[in-house]
């Protein structure tokens, strides 16, 4: 077998191994999805392997006719449509994975970037698609944007502040740099302006062409193993968070310290322990203040009897509202601390407000009518637990500045 057929061979197998591998990953995603529906990243990054899966497998077809790909000029519609969908595959599949990192590490402007950035890779995949005379051209376009999502992601992955430097956040973060210094190698060819001249000191391209499915391929097992691994990490801090809950609730000793007599949430105490608050250790999220409005009036003309009845009526409502993983505290009086943990304030402010609209009229004593329950709330968000003291005073804030706005706009004093 000749030097050609050799290099042949070596290309289609690694391509062919490239696509095995990569469907593979994808549908481990898939299958690991429904168990991360509330982690958002871990949906996106998914998606990111499906979209890659699909792009390398419109090759497939042209495996055994790689030289179909060597003149952009001289291609039937067929190869050039397939050639055209891997190269917008993965730049989409590029996308998904910068977006997939910015909500990980608690970033509100995920959705604006997708929204951009997906025009951004459709026209930037059908410019280096039409400008460039053949495959390997095309890819080297291509080197900047790899070079650089990679690279983000590396930097935003392996920066987290130390409570969130995980097994898993140093995995993926070490795969996405060395995604980046792979492709890297690129860029001297990249930066020919001629065939002629590139011929000199464009061995790199050729060594890729051959070779660079298998570097890719090992490259794409450690990033889909490091996500995994993320997603592994947060579902154990969820069990253990719920176990914590489960196990609090059940010891009588613990729950004289730890929860509150009247309303049954967590108190002020607990908060001091650390308990309710392991995935707040561990991720981004927010922290949201409820004062009940109105509460001293009617504390002081039905009783304190009345008075707790109402507290209790305004606590179970709202610990419905919340989601499992949240923690719902006693912070105080009629004060109420949330801890809402991989979310921004910003996001959540909207679901708050209706949580706060949907606590039913509290009925009072037999014979008077029921009364709307209203509370002023303030949020602000935290990227790690040594922000949460004053995420917390920040919330308190915001929470005292919305109750005068309440008051200025009823135009009397509570």
């Amino acid at each position: 077998m000749g030097s050609v057929e050799v290099q042949r061979l070596l290309f289609v197998v690694g391509l062919a191994s490239e696509v095995a591998v990569t469907v593979t990953i994808a549908i481990l995603f898939q299958l690991l999805r429904r168990h991360a529906i509330r982690h958002r990243y871990f949906v996106i990054w998914s998606w990111a392997w499906a979209v890659l899966a699909a792009s390398l497998a419109v090759l497939v077809p042209y495996m055994r006719a790689a030289d179909t790909f060597a003149d952009r000029s001289a291609m039937p519609a067929s190869v050039f449509l397939s050639y055209a969908l891997y190269h917008t595959g993965k730049l989409v599949y590029l996308l998904l994975l910068v977006v997939g990192t910015m909500r990980f590490v608690g970033s509100a402007r995920w959705r604006s970037l997708l929204r951009v950035g997906l025009a951004v890779a459709l026209g930037y995949a059908g410019l280096s698609v039409l400008l460039a005379p053949d495959f390997d051209e095309t890819l080297l376009m291509q080197v900047p944007a790899v070079v650089g999502v990679s690279a983000f992601c590396a930097a935003r992955l392996l920066r987290l502040p130390r409570p969130r430097r995980t097994l898993g956040t140093r995995l993926t973060g070490a795969a996405f740099a060395a995604k980046a210094a792979v492709w890297a190698l690129n860029t001297a060819p990249f930066l020919q302006f001629s065939r002629t001249f590139r011929i000199t000191i464009g061995g790199w391209v050729d060594w890729y062409g051959q070779y660079g499915s298998y570097v890719d391929l090992l490259v794409a097992v450690c990033l889909g193993l490091g996500m995994v691994v993320l997603l592994f990490e947060d579902l154990r801090r969820e069990t253990l968070s719920a176990y914590e809950e489960l196990s609090l609730s059940h010891r009588h000793l613990e729950r004289e310290a730890f929860i509150d007599a009247l309303t049954g949430t967590y108190n002020r105490s607990a908060f001091a322990q650390g308990h309710g608050t392991a995935l707040a250790r561990a991720t981004f999220g927010a922290v949201a203040l409820f004062d009940l409005d109105d509460f001293k009036p009617i504390n002081d003309q039905h009783g304190h009897v009345v008075g707790d009845r109402l507290l209790v009526h305004f606590a179970e409502s709202l610990r419905s509202q919340l989601r499992p993983t949240d923690a719902l505290f006693r912070w105080g009086g009629d004060e109420f601390l949330a801890i809402l943990p991989s979310t921004t304030a910003a996001e959540c402010q909207p679901h708050l407000a209706d949580a706060v609209s949907a606590v039913p009229p509290f009925p009072l004593d037999t014979g008077l009518p029921a009364v709307s329950v209203r509370a002023s709330v303030g949020s602000a968000d935290y990227s790690s637990a040594e922000d949460l003291d004053a995420a917390i005073a920040l919330a308190d804030r915001r929470m005292y500045e919305a109750k005068r706005r309440r008051k200025t706009d009823a135009g009397r004093p509570q």
